[in-house]
């Protein structure tokens, strides 16, 4: 029987488990010896009733794993008890088996231990998680690696893989992005809003993601469901040196005119220097005119920002043709 400041440990580590343990309990008590007998009888008795048996054996096995005792699992798969026999794949109430447990603390003796001993590595729990799944989600690199080799896959579906690769580019996480990637995830999975980790990165502006992301193939024509791309959110918050690697892997802005002249007359408008050199620099076309035929050429005059001027002229300066009004032209 367990001992009573064993089983509070071991709650404290399965909290979820502990109703429908004694749930399980009492109707396979109630089946092993009938309703008569069983009446009244507590929960607790039942618990123990059981733990006496099999789920005892089940219960001590996943504690050792949970502690990372090696020794105690031998012990625990290799009894030849006819009542206490267990597997190394028997689950507890949620269907983790030892090897999620493993998998999930990290522990890479124990996992190769399991694995050795013939635990299943695509065994899922009852939300429908592998081991691989539980490392992965952690960050345990070296278990994946491991798992990865003992034929385990990652398993998920496109939003749950985009939400994770997402999340890790969005923080920076270059290691768990890694990590997911290397365990067979696409690198151009999309959400529900069609954005890739590349959008997140992008916008995000951590440089080292995107270039990695590159490296990696990642589709950087992919647009949202706005028509977004990951150079078009490069542009719009601002992040030149993630635009520039885009630019430099081949991507175009892809503005069509009013876009551009939107874009380009607000910044002009604004004053803001740099943010009209970004978009000028990633193909934004310097004469796009709105629905007036105003440039931002115009916008930057009527607002006396003269810095822009400056920056236009430059720029016109190559191609020797400003627009400045309907129809006319200025040639330099």
């Amino acid at each position: 029987m367990l001992p009573r400041e064993e089983y509070n440990a071991v709650a404290s580590e399965f909290p979820a488990d502990i109703f429908k343990m004694r749930k399980k309990a009492l109707d396979l008590a109630k089946e092993l010896y009938g309703d008569d007998k069983t009446a009244g009888l507590a929960v607790t008795q039942e618990v123990e009733a059981i733990l006496a048996k099999k789920g005892s054996a089940i219960f001590d096995m996943l504690v050792a794993v949970v502690g990372d005792q090696e020794d105690q699992v031998r012990i625990a798969l290799n009894s030849t008890s006819s009542t206490n026999t267990v597997s190394v794949d028997d689950p507890d109430f949620e269907g983790r088996t030892a090897l999620h447990l493993a998998a999930g603390k990290g522990y890479l003796g124990m996992t190769k231990l399991l694995l050795d001993l013939g635990a299943s590595p695509s065994l899922k729990d009852a939300d429908q998680r592998t081991p691989l799944q539980a490392a992965v989600f952690k960050g345990h690199v070296e278990v994946s690696k491991v798992l990865r080799n003992a034929g385990a896959s990652l398993g998920w579906d496109e939003v749950t893989t985009s939400g994770e690769l997402c999340e890790s580019a969005k923080s920076g996480n270059l290691e768990k992005l890694e990590l997911i990637l290397a365990s067979g995830a696409s690198v151009n999975a999309a959400d529900y809003d069609k954005r890739t980790c590349l959008h997140l990165a992008a916008s995000t502006g951590i440089r080292p993601v995107v270039a990695y992301l590159l490296k990696r193939h990642a589709d950087f024509s992919a647009k949202d469901r706005w028509g977004g791309t990951a150079l078009s959110d490069a542009v719009r918050e601002g992040n030149l040196e993630c635009a520039d690697l885009l630019r430099e892997a081949g991507a175009e802005l892809g503005y069509d005119e009013l876009t551009a002249s939107g874009e380009l007359c607000d910044s002009a408008r604004k004053g803001k220097v740099e943010h009209v050199k970004m978009l000028l620099k990633c193909g934004a076309d310097v004469n796009a005119a709105d629905y007036d035929m105003r440039t931002c050429a115009h916008l930057a005059a009527s607002e006396g920002n003269m810095h822009i001027i400056e920056v236009l002229v430059a720029v016109v300066v190559a191609t020797a043709v400003l627009v400045v009004g309907r129809g006319a032209e200025v040639r330099l």
